[in-house]
Order: C-alpha cells, then structure tokens, then sequence
C-alpha cells in the first residue's frame, strides 16, 4: 500500500504538469491509470536476480506505454509525444522516489 500512494503521490502531480490546460482530468486519469499499472506491476513476481531485472524493465515499459496510450486517448488534443513524455518523466520520478524510500522509512 506504501508503495501505490507513493507511486501516486509522485505521478499524479508529474502527468498535470505535462496537460497544463486539463491538470484535473489528466491528474484522475493518472490516478486511475497508474493504480491498474501499478496492480499489474507487483502482481508479477519473478525469481532470480537478472529475471527479477529483466521483469522489471519490461513491466516499467509496459507501463509507460499502457498510461501513455491512455493519456493519449483521453487528452484533446490526441498528444502522443506528450503523453509518452509524461508517462515517462512520471514513471522515472516515481521509480526513482521507490529507491529513496528506504532511505526515509
């Protein structure tokens, strides 16, 4: 549960920031959108070092581009490059808060 709020609290405010003129739906679909990634994500499990790696590079990729194809559809106009932009910026900032955390728990 940690982990989700923390993933929220950082994507949330980084994917309003990229939509300037739509911070409130693009912020819910954020919501939304990263809750049902972020499920998907820790519902895999892999074992061993370099799977439990490769699972997470390709689980990180596909969330960046299921929240991007979203962000896309639900934007106006339809903004790919933004969208993959925000996702990205989004889910960089919040893996990177994920690997501080220890730090400040």
């Amino acid at each position: 549960m940690t982990a989700l709020l923390l993933t929220v609290a950082v994507e949330v405010p980084t994917v309003a920031v990229f939509f300037p003129r739509q911070r409130f739906t693009m912020a819910l679909t954020c919501l939304v959108t990263t809750s049902a990634t972020h499920v998907v994500l820790f519902g895999c499990s892999f074992s061993g070092a370099v799977l439990r790696t490769v699972g997470l590079v390709i689980a990180e990729a596909f969330a960046l581009i299921a929240e991007a194809v979203v962000y896309t559809t639900i934007s106006r106009p339809h903004d790919l490059p933004r969208a993959l932009m925000a996702s990205a910026a989004a889910n960089a900032l919040s893996f990177a808060a994920s690997l501080l955390m220890p730090l400040f728990v």
